[in-house]
């Protein structure tokens, strides 16, 4: 449920803290919604959409 009396931010206390969220989430399959066949043997590695479009 949304408050609007609410701030609509986050506050980003480390970026070690950010870094690890994020290499927990590459790790995990089932949270991915973009899959990369990688090289002559296709090795999946899997990515998220929304930080591909952030950093294209």
């Amino acid at each position: 449920w949304y408050d609007s009396r609410q701030s609509s931010y986050m506050v980003l206390k480390g970026r070690k803290r950010l870094s690890d969220a994020m290499r927990y989430i590459i790790s995990v399959p089932e949270l991915c919604d973009v899959i990369f066949l990688v090289g002559p043997k296709r090795t999946p590695g899997y990515g998220l959409r929304a930080i591909l479009s952030a950093r294209s």
